[in-house]
């Protein structure tokens, strides 16, 4: 043996015991990070689980209020719409959910050190949908009653967080800046004639004359029945808005109409203006709030909504009555943000669950697949022969949203809940003439039964294939309208009249009976305390609330399995790459070759 082939043999050697030590400290590491964040888990959950004592507040302290984050149904929904660049300046104590934040603002009312709330609403995200902005805005009404004051100071105010300012005693601005009051609008894109440049046709096949989801890629404006709907619920909206404004503010609809209309005008606003109180510069306002909270030789205490929920005693009650969340699109895949695998399986542990004396359904969803839908349905249905189904509807319950609604015994919905679109579409994407004509492949196929090249798309649907999805489509919707007659005791015809695919606002469809009451969500709570007789009782959340360990660490069980997911999961965490690691939650998976929606 040469010396040439003794150095190779030992590289050889070196390099296979080079392998096996990294593969045994690829393990030790990974079971290491597994067991430090286990560790970390249960930490942060006994640290949790001990504060079952009022945290201490100051005398005469004021509830400070941002709102600067989204608000959402669900307090995982915030983690599930992450994005890379928001991870490090994501408070996750502080961004509460709706029910926590109404929670607050009620236990802030009674409590006898709070003399009232400053909100700063400069940096105003809040929740996407008037409905929800109603809630809160109605939660610090119900403060006010209290004998408590609520003052409002920002350097502008966009129009969706002046219409929760505007509940304020005073208003008060930084000078020569203004309000975003404006009126409300409803932009649609098409997409007709990109796609038809593309080579690109829609296939669609749709139940009901208002199922307007598919326009944008048929159309190249809105059609009548759309525009119809649409402007029913922007001036009911925009009505609503107006109308409680004028009353908190004194201020008759039709003079609030005319500053509106000015628009741009009002991004500079005059001192005397009657949307404002005053225009003051930061310490000049301190000085006023000092004044107003009887603090003038004191610095004021200001304190969270987070450390007011703090301030309650913890305690486990007899009776306790689920909230579960249904919120965003209804899907078939596990990632979807409501799914049968994880919503039906939260309502059969309620279900089983003795110490559950009722359950809240909270929906917020435009709804989704009419599978998924009719799975979630026929779990609640099941949980509805055991205990108290009570639905409450958020900014949205529509389609399949309200499929899975439909079957409760009392639906709430606010005023500008939009919902009904009951009605199914089929939606199939060819691409035959970007394919043989614009890229000139060719194709060639043998097929064994008739319409085995189904879905393929290089080829459009002939009139066999159209009659089939027609007939699939028309069955699913004929079962939509029985499972809305079934569960709200509306015989079908009737049903159909007021289906079509068309939405409503929740004050119409209180009228047409798809609805039982304008209320919201605690008063879907009270509604089912009041079913079960019982004055006290403990509320439980469902999805479970996660930290961010927790949600990295059902990640890290997902989807890094082995060893070489191992490493990649370091490399990641190493990078800061949250949005990869979360990428399985942000949203609906495509799903090939046809969907059939309740949307």
């Amino acid at each position: 043996m040469n010396k040439l082939e003794k150095i190779n043999k030992r590289k050889k050697k070196y390099s296979f015991l080079k392998n096996i030590l990294s593969s045994v400290i690829g393990n030790i590491i990974a079971v290491t990070i597994i067991f430090l964040m286990i560790l970390f888990t249960i930490i942060f959950s006994l640290s949790s689980n001990q504060k079952d004592t009022t945290s201490d507040i100051k005398n005469n302290c004021v509830v400070k209020i941002k709102f600067n984050y989204p608000i959402y149904d669900s307090s995982n929904s915030e983690l599930n719409n992450l994005d890379i660049s928001q991870v490090s300046t994501v408070n996750f104590e502080e961004n509460l959910n709706l029910f926590k934040i109404l929670s607050a603002i009620k236990l802030a009312s009674n409590n006898k050190k709070v003399n009232g709330i400053l909100l700063e609403l400069d940096e105003f995200q809040g929740p996407s949908g008037w409905a929800t902005l109603k809630e809160i805005r109605d939660a610090l009404l119900e403060f006010k009653e209290s004998g408590k004051f609520i003052w409002s100071y920002s350097k502008y105010l966009s129009q969706s967080a002046y219409y929760i300012a505007s509940v304020s005693d005073s208003i008060i601005i930084y000078p020569n800046t203004g309000v975003d009051f404006k009126g409300l609008s409803i932009t649609s894109i098409f997409l007709t004639e990109t796609l038809d440049k593309m080579g690109i046709k829609p296939e669609v096949i749709k139940s009901g004359k208002y199922k307007s989801a598919v326009e944008p890629f048929l159309l190249k404006e809105m059609s009548d029945e759309n525009k119809e709907q649409s402007l029913a619920l922007l001036n009911n909206a925009w009505s609503q808005v107006i109308n409680d404004i004028s009353k908190s503010r004194k201020i008759s609809t039709s003079e609030l109409e005319k500053i509106a209309d000015k628009s741009i005008d009002n991004w500079i606003i005059p001192k005397t203006s009657k949307l404002i109180d005053d225009q003051k510069y930061p310490q000049d306002f301190l000085k006023m709030l000092n004044k107003k909270n009887s603090s003038v030789n004191e610095k004021i205490s200001f304190i969270s909504l987070n450390e007011i929920l703090n301030t309650k005693i913890k305690e486990s009650k007899k009776h306790k009555i689920g909230i579960i969340y249904a919120e965003g699109e209804i899907g078939d895949n596990e990632n979807s943000p409501i799914n049968p695998k994880k919503h039906c399986e939260i309502i059969k542990q309620l279900k089983d669950d003795n110490e559950i004396k009722a359950v809240v359904l909270r929906i917020n969803s435009p709804g989704g697949s009419a599978l998924a839908s009719d799975i979630i349905l026929n779990e609640l249905n099941q949980l509805k022969k055991i205990k108290p189904l009570v639905i409450s509807m958020g900014d949205v319950a529509a389609s399949g949203g309200y499929y899975i609604a439909s079957n409760a015994n009392k639906i709430f919905a606010s005023e500008n809940t939009i919902t009904g679109s009951i009605g199914v579409f089929g939606l199939f994407f060819t691409m035959e003439d970007l394919l043989k004509n614009k890229m000139n492949l060719h194709f060639d196929e043998i097929n064994s039964n008739k319409f085995s090249n189904f879905g393929n798309p290089y080829k459009a649907l002939n009139k066999d294939e159209k009659n089939m999805l027609a007939n699939l489509i028309d069955r699913t919707y004929g079962s939509f309208l029985n499972r809305v007659s079934e569960g709200r005791s509306i015989p079908v015809k009737k049903v159909e009249e007021i289906a079509q695919g068309r939405v409503w606002n929740g004050k119409d469809a209180k009228i047409n009976g798809l609805v039982d009451q304008i209320g919201n969500l605690n008063d879907a709570i009270n509604f089912a305390a009041n079913i079960l007789e019982i004055e006290s009782y403990q509320i439980v959340e469902y999805p479970k609330e996660k930290n961010l360990i927790e949600f990295i660490i059902e990640e890290f069980q997902t989807n890094y399995k082995n060893q070489q997911d191992i490493s990649l999961f370091i490399e990641d965490l190493k990078n800061h790459n949250i949005k990869k690691i979360i990428s399985n939650k942000l949203g609906v998976q495509a799903r090939l070759p046809i969907n059939i929606h309740i949307n």
